[in-house]
């Protein structure tokens, strides 16, 4: 996934749960989730919104995807 589409994606999760998230968090979070499309990632972004109350860990999102 472009590094463009992938902080679209977490832009998106920090709306959900109001969270602004850091440049090294952006990193970290792309080292781990930058092997799945955009539409993928999307997809597990609104899965965990829709179950959860509390912002996803990295390896929630792995799951997810």
């Amino acid at each position: 996934m472009e590094k463009e589409q992938f902080v679209k994606c977490m832009t998106y999760l920090g709306i959900a749960y109001n969270k602004e998230y850091s440049k090294f968090e952006v990193e970290q979070h792309y080292e781990f989730l930058k092997e799945y499309s955009y539409d993928e990632l999307k997809k597990a972004i609104k899965g965990i919104i829709k179950k959860s109350k509390f912002l996803p860990k990295i390896n929630e999102l792995i799951e997810e995807c």
